[in-house]
């Protein structure tokens, strides 16, 4: 017998063996791990004697099985996280779960598996290190809801995760599991960076609107897209647009809401203060975490609403004649022409030639230059400033337009043709250069001989100027004594002659050269030249008168002379004029006042009747008469 008695077991009493009487409960709401009984023996001794007992203290072990199934406190989880949640990071820690076997399954020996074969465990991992396997995890694929797949990420999943109490006593069959549901949102975040793009009436880039339009034109809306998994965070947004760069002036604006981006006032880019042909606005579209910023290329289409312009609009210049031709340089004219508009063509100008040219001297169109603006005129046909002015003028007054291709305004070009000196002076050869003479003594200013020497240049200029072919002369060499002057005649004269006349007192030179070789220069107005020898003979003129050697004679002579007898021999005389001409033939005569005297004596040449220069005279008695005494003294 068990005394006490015990409430979980008792003894048959013959058999001694002990039985359970309740269940035991190693764990749970009451455990008892260990239970004391006594047993008591008692023998018959069959009514004889006193009966004997034993007492036996017995202790009843409970072992523990695995007979509990694992609780937790809550067997539905939910739980919010963000789509950028890294791999490894935390979604639910399942630290509130209990089983009453605590010595046979601690909670350390709990496994926990997701039951999930929908792709959601490509998302979701139970942790995979010591101390981490009761946490449920993000998987290596992430949370990314704008990742594309596979599996193609939630905003929702329902992870299953069983829980096993995983008995390792051997005692398979008594292990306990438990399922867990851990319901997931996935938030979206503003990860996504939004795109801007401009549409409305100019949905091509660049945006284009038309020079000189008025103010608040609508150029284009700026809108967006964004790949966030939720589009309610960029519609949620206040004052999300904005203009942030390239707003040079303040031309545009843009709708901080509806992206409409207008005009704040009248473009026109042909002015200073009218803004540029091209604008590059960077654009603002700003959230709460993401910004997005875009170019947006706005081009203003140039219109012809300027008219062309030359500074001056009449002008005067000279190109000179013999000019290159179609093919060689334009002549570019100090007349700058200029088109406020900005752009090609409406900015490419030409000069039309409408009048003033019949004979097409120039070339129609002219261009104006690209670099300076100057307009350049071609000659495509030769002048000749010394041809016959009516087909060849030495004057033009043309009369055109500068044009655009369609707006055009006048101008007027004077040109005055250049004279250029093509042609050298000639002499006339005809003339007798070598036969002129001048009388020496002869007045000043005389005229000796006309030079002659011919320019085919013109001789005079359009502004009645002398031109290249006047000629003027002067004498280089030869005027050993300054004798002589030459003179250019007027050069409105038919003939552009040279006057040679007497400068200085000539004379005539015994003994000496009296024959002048001038070297004569003819220089035409653009200094080209041509020489010519002249010679200029001085012919003698009787202005010397004879010369005795000795002013006075003396002589004795008896009174018995005879007839025709040298009294005084050898009177000497001499002449300066020229010997070989009659101003210097000596004859001796008896001066008339002396005439009285000549019946007893008379002088006669010494040579008989030559005329020489010097000339040796004699005085002589008469032939016939005697010379008389009683005269006295006579003097001739």
């Amino acid at each position: 017998s068990i005394d006490p008695v015990s409430p979980v077991v008792y003894i048959g009493p013959l058999s001694g063996n002990l039985y359970l009487s309740n269940s035991l409960q190693f764990d749970g709401a009451s455990p008892t791990q260990t239970y004391s009984v006594t047993v008591k023996v008692t023998d018959l001794a069959d009514g004889v004697g006193t009966k004997k007992t034993a007492t036996k203290a017995i202790t009843v072990n409970v072992g523990d099985v695995n007979d509990e199934v694992p609780v937790c406190s809550k067997r539905v989880y939910e739980k919010t996280i963000n789509e950028g949640a890294n791999t490894g990071d935390t979604v639910v820690v399942f630290n509130e779960c209990t089983d009453l076997d605590t010595v046979l399954t601690p909670t350390s020996k709990f496994v926990y598996t997701i039951l999930n074969t929908d792709g959601t465990e490509s998302f979701f991992r139970m942790g995979i290190t010591a101390g981490q396997t009761n946490i449920l995890q993000v998987h290596t694929q992430g949370l990314d809801l704008e990742a594309s797949g596979p599996p193609t990420p939630k905003d929702f999943y329902s992870v299953y995760v069983k829980m096993t109490d995983n008995n390792d006593v051997g005692v398979s069959h008594l292990v306990a599991t438990t399922t867990l549901t851990v319901n997931v949102w996935v938030s979206d975040l503003d990860d996504k960076t939004p795109v801007i793009t401009a549409g409305g009436p100019y949905p091509v880039a660049p945006a284009t609107i038309l020079d000189a339009s008025p103010c608040c034109v609508t150029i284009a809306t700026v809108s967006y897209t964004d790949d966030d998994h939720t589009e309610t965070k960029l519609h949620e947004r206040t004052n999300h647009f904005s203009i942030t760069a390239g707003n040079v002036d303040e031309f545009f604006e843009i709708d901080k809401d509806s992206g409409e981006l207008r005009t704040t006032r009248t473009l026109d880019s042909d002015t200073a203060t009218g803004g540029a042909l091209t604008y590059t606005l960077t654009v603002k579209a700003a959230g709460p975490v993401k910004d997005s910023t875009a170019t947006l290329d706005i081009s203003i289409a140039d219109i012809n609403d300027n008219t062309p312009e030359c500074v001056p609009s009449t002008i005067e210049t000279t190109i000179n004649e013999g000019s290159a031709l179609n093919g060689g340089t334009a002549h570019e004219l100090n007349m700058v022409c200029t088109d406020k508009d900005e752009t090609a063509p409406f900015k490419t100008l030409h000069v039309d030639i409408l009048g003033g040219d019949p004979n097409k001297f120039f070339e129609t169109p002219a261009v104006v230059n690209v670099a300076n603006n100057k307009v350049a005129l071609k000659v495509i046909k030769e002048f000749d400033y010394d041809a016959n002015v009516i087909n060849n003028p030495q004057f033009f007054a043309l009369t055109g337009v500068v044009s655009d291709g369609e707006k055009t305004s006048a101008i007027e070009i004077n040109i005055n043709v250049g004279a250029v000196n093509e042609h050298d002076p000639v002499f006339d050869t005809s003339a007798p250069y070598t036969a002129a003479t001048v009388e020496e003594r002869s007045p000043l200013s005389t005229k000796i001989m006309d030079v002659l020497a011919r320019d085919a240049d013109f001789k005079t200029s359009v502004q009645g100027q002398p031109g290249h072919g006047y000629v003027k002369y002067s004498i280089l060499s030869g005027d050993t004594n300054s004798y002589f002057t030459i003179q250019t005649q007027d050069f409105n004269a038919d003939e552009n002659k040279g006057e040679i006349s007497v400068a200085n007192d000539i004379r005539w030179i015994n003994g000496g050269s009296n024959v002048y070789t001038l070297s004569v220069e003819a220089k035409d107005g653009g200094g080209k030249t041509a020489t010519q020898n002249v010679q200029i003979t001085v012919i003698d003129t009787n202005d010397n008168t004879p010369t005795f050697t000795n002013v006075y004679y003396v002589q004795n002579v008896a009174d018995t002379v005879g007839a025709n007898v040298v009294v005084i021999p050898n009177m000497a005389v001499t002449d300066a004029d020229d010997p070989a001409t009659s101003n210097a033939k000596i004859t001796c005569l008896i001066h008339p006042d002396d005439v009285a005297k000549a019946d007893e004596f008379y002088v006669q040449n010494k040579d008989g009747n030559a005329v020489t220069n010097p000339l040796a005279c004699e005085l002589r008695t008469h032939p016939s008469n005697r010379v008389d005494y009683d005269r006295g003294q006579y003097e001739y």
